[in-house]
Formats: structure tokens, C-alpha cells, sequence
């Protein structure tokens, strides 16, 4: 008596698939080392939207204005609001020597910022970042804020005392 072996259709569906795997696995591996450019984002993070869209700067001082309203940032120790001294569109340059030397590195060099100051007086102590062996230490008082946004973008690039 003669015997034929028949197959089950799953086991030929199973290894069809794994053909097909691997086929697909060897054509891609021809652009292996070819990825895509990786994106450069822009620097900061998002903050002032844009209402002039290809324009720098792409916002204007009341776009300023009406951002630092929607966000208040630290109180004054008086409790009154804090109060905007100036709004500049400036270089990165002179926005980093306005802040004693604090780098911009992550902006193009010439780029045009937006370099706003807010008048205080603040305590920043409970702000401060210290290692947790550190005594607690009392008020720390700055008179002033500033605050950097990229003008072509919005982007908030720093903000410090």
C-alpha cells in the first residue's frame, strides 16, 4: 500500500511568509548606511506664534506683549505684577553681551533675537538648582528678567535673571 504525504495548507502558508521575509529583509539590505538625513529643529521651544510668517522678524513687540500676558512669569516680592522694561530686536551677539556673556550657541551667528527684560524686584532662591546636601538658603532678590526668542521661528531660546 502506498502512502502519500499530505500537507496541511498552514505549514506552506508559514513558510512562504518567512520566504517573503526574508526576500524582503535582503532587498532592503542594500540601503542599509543610506538613512535619512537626520531633521535639525529649530532652536527653543515654542512659545510666540508667528503673525508675520516669512517676515524677521515674524511677530511684532504687542505679539511680545500679549505672550508674557498669557504666561506670567515669577512675582514680584512686592505681589505687583511684573512690568516689561524693554523689548528689543537684536543680534545673538548683543543679546549675549546684554546678559553679561551667556552663550547663544545654538543660534546661528548674526541671527536677529527678540531680547525682552522684566523689571522686578524677584526672589529666585526657591527657583535655585542647588545639590541636595546644601543648606536651605534665604531670598535671593534680582531686579530684573530677560528673556531670548528666536525671531524667525518664536521659539523661547532662554530665560534667566
Amino acid at each position: 500500500m502506498r502512502r502519500f504525504f499530505r500537507a496541511s495548507p498552514l505549514p506552506i502558508f508559514l513558510v512562504a511568509v518567512l520566504i517573503a521575509v526574508v526576500l524582503v529583509g535582503l532587498h532592503s539590505l542594500g540601503s542599509v548606511g543610506h538613512a535619512a538625513a537626520p531633521v535639525k529643529l529649530p532652536p527653543g521651544a515654542t512659545a510666540i506664534m508667528p503673525s508675520r510668517p516669512g517676515q524677521v522678524p515674524s511677530f511684532t513687540e504687542a505679539d511680545v506683549r500679549a505672550y508674557l500676558a498669557l504666561f506670567p512669569h515669577e512675582k514680584t516680592t512686592t505681589g505687583a505684577p511684573a512690568t516689561i522694561s524693554s523689548i528689543r530686536f537684536i543680534s545673538r551677539e548683543q543679546a549675549s553681551a546684554a546678559m553679561n556673556g551667556e552663550s547663544l550657541s545654538e543660534v546661528a551667528p548674526g541671527a536677529l533675537v527678540c531680547y525682552v527684560v522684566i523689571a522686578g524686584p524677584f526672589d529666585v532662591g526657591p527657583s535655585l538648582q542647588l545639590p541636595p546636601t546644601t543648606r536651605k538658603i534665604g531670598p535671593v532678590i534680582v531686579q530684573s528678567q530677560h528673556f531670548v526668542f528666536d525671531a524667525t521661528t518664536g521659539n523661547l531660546i532662554i530665560e534667566g535673571y
